[in-house]
């Protein structure tokens, strides 16, 4: 009885050091697969971080591309730094914005609708900088210029930004009356008045 006891128990330690040994393996191989996994996976993540860092770029080179090709066909833009993507501005980024800032927070803070609620209308726009600020908070806007030159920046910005909640419209703010263009919660004139020659 001892002999089996003992031929039993030496059986049952051998089946356990093989059942440890095979353990410790399929651990080992489990860790191997998730190595490779996570290898692949952080390889997967580099290769689209470099993709879409490059379409960054892309985007970037084609925007600084159109920007200088609207100033070489319309001229450099004068008064209105709008911010177009990082490191993209219309003139530059050491600009200041304290006038938009300040004309965006009197809008804000005299009306009676949130600002993406409001429609505005801009007259005498300029280069679009109040009117874009507005659109890109989210309001209808209705931007009126004179300037076919200045309308080509407003256009260029709208596209840039993706602004379909801007109308530029060129024309004369004298003829507001035939453009019927409907109802304004807020009306922009910055700057006009001293231009219009009449009484």
């Amino acid at each position: 009885i001892a002999k089996l006891h003992a031929e039993a128990e030496t059986s049952a330690r051998r089946l356990l050091a093989v059942a440890e040994q095979e353990a410790e393996q399929r651990l080992k191989d489990a860790a191997l697969e998730a190595r490779e996994k996570l290898l692949s996976a952080r390889s997967e993540f580099e290769r689209e971080t470099h993709e879409y860092r490059q379409e960054l770029l892309t985007q970037e080179r084609r925007i600084e591309q159109r920007k200088a090709e609207v100033i070489r066909l319309w001229g450099d833009w004068t008064a209105h730094n709008i911010h177009l993507k990082d490191g993209i501005y219309t003139i530059g980024p050491d600009r200041e914005a304290d006038k938009l800032r300040r004309i965006v927070q009197i809008v804000s803070d005299l009306s009676s609708k949130p600002i993406e609620r409001l429609r505005v209308l801009d007259l005498g726009a300029l280069e679009g900088g109040y009117a874009v600020e507005l659109a890109r908070r989210g309001a209808q806007v209705v931007a009126i210029e004179g300037r076919r030159a200045n309308l080509e920046k407003i256009l260029f910005v709208k596209d840039v930004l993706g602004l379909q909640n801007l109308q530029a419209v060129q024309d004369d703010v004298r003829n507001l009356q035939k453009l019927n263009l409907g109802s304004f919660d807020v009306i922009l004139c910055l700057g006009l008045l001293y231009h219009l020659d009449f009484d």
